[in-house]
């Protein structure tokens, strides 16, 4: 995370309080101390300077050259996840709560509101703690993730709240907002149903663009290594036509259309753990799809209007 990643998160801290209340109509809250953000954000951006050192850049992660999964690697990714298992499960009763779908009225949503900017930052800190321990770097876990989720589990990339947190348009593509508003009737579903297909869309153009530059990776190491018998030479011309397809299609998830057998028997083991560490409400901050080159400069403006809002400026590819 940059320097201007901590003095967003320091801004979102002491602002979104505010508006997530001033939102709802139940005037301001200022809750939340300068320093305490700051310290936070300091965290934060230690233990991603630390995971970005370790394992670099997402899109630089290679997989296996022969298009198997070790074992050993779904177990580290099982384990980061049993790592932030406490931090995720507030973190998505909070967007729960927010929602609407967690229960509880005005009241709840004061405390989930009044506590979400820390709450969030605990997810973000511990996300990374947690992949860092596991020694697994963000690129191999967002691949797994999709492999086993997306992939083998059929599990939605819209999965999440019923509102749209997105960027807003601003320059550095920092800015984020999100609705809070939770209603009954046609409008609202039609909102809730706009925000599942908007992170959806965001979700697979961003995974596409880190997982086509995996994946050109594993076709290019294949091919240092030769293509030796028929069967490697028949996976070096699936993994090719893969790259293809996905140069073609930005929002297609790597291997979307067939699992290939030699991942789906490395996957198939985990599958009941794997669907007991699943989170419907926080898939798209699990795989830190607020990292990156200008993605990890995050705020959030929470407001009432309707989903994602506008923010005062065109909506851009990235949302959650």
């Amino acid at each position: 995370m940059s320097g201007s990643a901590k003095n967003w998160l320091i801004g979102c801290g002491v602002g979104c309080g505010f508006l997530i209340v001033l939102g709802l109509g139940l005037g301001a809250a200022g809750f939340y101390g300068v320093r305490h953000v700051a310290k936070r954000a300091d965290r934060i951006e230690a233990a991603g300077a630390a995971l970005a050192e370790r394992f670099g850049p997402p899109e630089s992660y290679v997989p296996p050259v022969d298009g198997s999964l070790d074992p050993a690697r779904v177990e580290a990714f099982l384990d980061a996840r049993r790592r932030m298992a406490s931090a995720r499960e507030r973190t998505g009763k909070s967007l729960a709560v927010l929602d609407g779908s967690g229960g509880g009225g005005v009241a709840a949503k004061i405390v989930a509101g009044a506590n979400f900017v820390p709450t969030l930052m605990s997810f973000m800190e511990e996300r990374d703690k947690a992949l860092l321990d596991a020694g697994i770097g963000n690129g191999e876990y967002r691949y797994i993730y999709t492999l086993a989720y997306f992939n083998l589990l059929g599990k939605d990339p819209g999965d999440g709240p019923g509102f749209q947190m997105n960027s807003n348009g601003d320059e550095d593509g920092a800015g984020w907002s999100a609705s809070t508003r939770h209603e009954t009737g046609g409008d609202n579903d039609r909102r809730r149903d706009e925000a599942r297909r908007e992170r959806a869309q965001g979700l697979r153009r961003a995974l596409n663009g880190t997982q086509r530059e995996n994946l050109r990776l594993q076709l290019e190491a294949l091919k240092v290594a030769g293509a030796g018998s028929g069967a490697n030479a028949a996976w070096r011309a699936q993994l090719a036509a893969e790259v293809e397809a996905m140069d073609n299609e930005r929002g297609r998830l790597a291997w979307e259309q067939g699992l290939p057998e030699r991942m789906r028997q490395a996957l198939d083991p985990f599958r009941q753990q794997l669907d007991e560490l699943y989170d419907p409400m926080t898939g798209a901050l699990e795989l830190g799809m607020n990292d990156g080159e200008s993605g990890d400069r995050v705020r959030i403006r929470f407001g009432d209007g309707d989903s994602g809002g506008d923010g005062g400026g065109e909506k851009q590819d990235k949302g959650i």
